[in-house]
Order: C-alpha cells, then sequence, then structure tokens
C-alpha cells in the first residue's frame, strides 16, 4: 500500500449567473488548492488583514457600497494575499459555463436540479485538474465547499460521491488515423470521495476562492467575449493580475484549459 502524508485541500465557492460585456451571460465555480500544512498559518494571515483592515469578512472587500476602503488599498491587499499563497505553493483552478452551456443544461428554464447541474459541470474539469496536482506531488486531497442550499447539497454529494469513486482521468490522443486512450488513474486513489460543505462565515480561506472569483468577474466585463483571449485576461483586472500567478498552467506556462476553462 501506498503511504502518501502529504494532504491538500480544494476549497470552493461559486460565483451565481453573472452578465460580461456585451451581455453574455455565465456562471463559475472557483478553486484554491491549499496543502494540510500550512492550513493554519493562512487561516492566522487573512484573520489579521480582517483585523488590519477593520472589517468582518474578506468579502466585504467587494462591497464598495458599504465599505469605505480605497481601490489602491484593495489592490493592496489583493497583492499581500497572493504573495502569501505563492509563499505557500497554493493553486487556482476556475471552470466556467457560459451562455449556450447553461441554455443547453436548461439553466434558464428549469428551476428543478438547476443548480446541481451547472455544479457538477464545473467541477468535473477542478476535480480532474486537482487530481492532477496531487498526483504529481503524491499527496491525497479532500474537497471543502460553502454550503449551500441542503437539498442542492444532498443531490450534489450523491453525484460527486459516484464520479470521484468510480471516475478516472483519461487522455485521448491519436497518432495517424488510429486513437489511443491513456488512464492516468481513478480520481478516488487520491480524492476522498465525500465533500465537505461548511458554512463561509465560519472559514476565511474559503472566502479566499470569492475573492479570485470577483477578479475573474472585474475581467470578464471589461472583456470583449466574441474574441476573448484567456491569457490577456490578467490585463483587464488589477485584482487577477496578481492572482494570476497562482493559476496552474500547462508545460507551456498557458492557463487556458488547465487552471481556468470557459465552456462558451
Amino acid at each position: 500500500m501506498d503511504k502518501k502524508e502529504n494532504f491538500k485541500f480544494l476549497f470552493l465557492d461559486e460565483s451565481e449567473i453573472s452578465r460580461a460585456k456585451n451581455g453574455w451571460n455565465y456562471f463559475m465555480i472557483c478553486g484554491l488548492i491549499v496543502g494540510s500544512a500550512e492550513l493554519i498559518n493562512l487561516e492566522k494571515f487573512l484573520i489579521n488583514i480582517c483585523e488590519e483592515t477593520k472589517i468582518n469578512r474578506l468579502k466585504d472587500l467587494r462591497k464598495s457600497r458599504t465599505i469605505k476602503i480605497k481601490k489602491e488599498e484593495k489592490i493592496n491587499i489583493t497583492v499581500k494575499i497572493s504573495d502569501f499563497l505563492e509563499k505557500i505553493s497554493s493553486r487556482i483552478l476556475v471552470a466556467i459555463l457560459g451562455d449556450y452551456s447553461l441554455k443547453e443544461l436548461e439553466i434558464t428554464k428549469n428551476k428543478n436540479g438547476k443548480n446541481v447541474e451547472k455544479y457538477f459541470e464545473c467541477l468535473r474539469f477542478i476535480i480532474e485538474r486537482f487530481f492532477l496536482d496531487l498526483k504529481e506531488s503524491s499527496s491525497n486531497g479532500l474537497i471543502v465547499f460553502e454550503s449551500f442550499s441542503k437539498k442542492e447539497e444532498n443531490n450534489l454529494q450523491k453525484k460527486l460521491y459516484n464520479f470521484i469513486l468510480n471516475g478516472e482521468l483519461q487522455w485521448i490522443y491519436s497518432i495517424g488515423k488510429a486513437r489511443y486512450i491513456r488512464t492516468e488513474g481513478k480520481f478516488a486513489d487520491c480524492i476522498y470521495p465525500v465533500v465537505i460543505f461548511l458554512p463561509g462565515k465560519s472559514c476565511k480561506i474559503l472566502e479566499i476562492p470569492d475573492l479570485i472569483a470577483g477578479a475573474v468577474n472585474d475581467a470578464l466585463r471589461n472583456s470583449n467575449i466574441e474574441d476573448l483571449n484567456i491569457e490577456m485576461l490578467p490585463e483587464k483586472s488589477p485584482y487577477l493580475k496578481h492572482y494570476w500567478k497562482l493559476f496552474r498552467k500547462n508545460p507551456e506556462g498557458k492557463v487556458r484549459g488547465w487552471g481556468l476553462k470557459i465552456w462558451f
């Protein structure tokens, strides 16, 4: 039996259906990977940030109408957080469903189970990338999600349990006219199949994915979706610019399809 001493957590939060430039609607889930050895240090660091800025929650930084903090100070806080996350080797994963994908799932029409389907579609990608991160570092992992509706939590839990327990990551590639499948392994080899749901107010780390999602939202609102270049997104937001170094990248240093994926 393989012994893995390392353990990592994937903290997840969603950004409800938003509207970008040109009226493009989308739904997003953002994930932050943190090693178990750094959990306490990170939580304490975030508590200190809140005390220094005299806010109750990090999410308050996004409430410009109620929190009187200048943009320059918000950017400075972003720099502090992103630098600390880089120091502890955290990684970011983001999945976005656009207009066409949402309509395929009948998100805009059918309210029965709509959250479960859109959550699951995004999480399939995020879990695959989390699995790769765990394999590379010879670690095991656990998923922590900010809680929402109990009924939808239970429905999502069932789908994710089966997906993680029975699923595996496969690469499909071609050589000439022949197609081949390479299997990386089963998700359950590294990921505990039960998702932990926690109230956001009880965990400062769970607020970081929310801040990162806000930075991505900021970039998308300033982008033309019709000719979107994912690698140029950090230039569209002073906040995303600092988080970008934390996104998972491919061997060529590209984020698209590795740390951030969009289904238009």
